[in-house]
């Protein structure tokens, strides 16, 4: 069955606490994406050092860092509605972002992991002329990931150009026509169908999935229930509307071998992040027993 793993900060901000918590459910991988409430591209180098520190000692392996590189402006201006989780302030140009790529990269060297997840840009509507400035943009951040010896792992996103498997589909259809084989050995999809179906795309794991498939590297679950007030809401794997089993199940009939990496968001009413991640993972072991 497929390797399970979890990004640390939705058990707990503190990396340690987190790293017992992961030995306690018998995961061995972990992802990266903030440490005591800081983004990991933002840490000293001491800081960094520490955390591969309490890595090691509990045996712990990276699948990679979850950067938030291209969650930006796609013109690279202070555009309106601007703001998301995770991204970073005073970094608004595509020269910052690539800036945050060369350090993003020497963290991929230390913590021993070739995957850095990316995004399209922050959305400004779908078309034919934007699928080419991300590709081309994408390409470019590609040479980088060349010379460093990384994967950048696309992820659709509710806020981004990419929001659905559909887009994604598009994305690299037009980069698989328009790219050299070289680069595009070194970008490859993450598909978070949890995303997907938050922003709209309620037939994900089907028709969405459908404009993917095979062309998957790496995976992000969580699932998400609409509530009577239309608003989506994260729940367990297997309570909200994202059929799972159809899911792992098309990406198994695929071939597909890299990780389940939970990134749930759930904290259940009156209790902790750190419960929540418990429930998390109990559940999505449940549903991989149905698989």
């Amino acid at each position: 069955m497929l390797p399970l793993g979890i990004i640390t900060d939705e058990v707990h901000d503190d990396l340690k606490t987190s790293c017992r918590f992961v030995e306690s459910v018998g995961i061995d991988l972990v992802e990266l994406r903030t440490i005591d409430g800081k983004n990991i591209l933002e840490l000293p180098d001491d800081a960094v050092f520490e955390a591969k520190s309490i890595l090691d000692e509990y045996d712990l392996k990276v699948a990679g860092i979850s950067s938030p590189i291209f969650k930006s402006p796609l013109e690279g201006n202070d555009q309106v509605g601007c703001e998301g989780d995770f991204m970073l302030e005073g970094f608004t140009t595509f020269k910052d972002q690539l800036s945050l790529l060369e350090r993003a990269a020497a963290l991929c060297q230390i913590f021993d992991t070739p995957l850095l997840r990316v995004f399209t840009f922050l959305r400004v509507g779908w078309s034919a002329s934007i699928v080419e400035k991300i590709a081309a943009c994408l390409l470019e951040a590609a040479e980088i990931a060349e010379k460093h010896k990384l994967i950048l792992a696309v992820e659709n996103e509710p806020i981004c150009n990419a929001r659905y498997g559909r887009e994604l589909g598009e994305l690299f259809d037009y980069l698989k026509k328009s790219a050299p084989s070289n680069l595009l050995d070194h970008l490859t999809i993450l598909w978070d169908p949890g995303n997907a179906f938050y922003a709209g795309e309620l037939d994900c794991v089907k028709e969405g999935y459908e404009a993917i498939r095979g062309r998957v590297g790496h995976v992000h679950v969580k699932d998400v229930f609409f509530g009577g007030d239309g608003k989506p809401l994260c729940v367990p794997v297997g309570s909200g509307g994202v059929d799972y089993i159809y899911q792992i199940s098309a990406l198994l009939d695929d071939g597909y071998s890299g990780p389940l990496i939970l990134e749930p968001h759930y904290i259940p009413e009156g209790k902790t992040r750190l419960e929540g991640a418990r429930e998390a993972v109990d559940a999505l072991r449940r549903l991989l027993g149905a698989v």
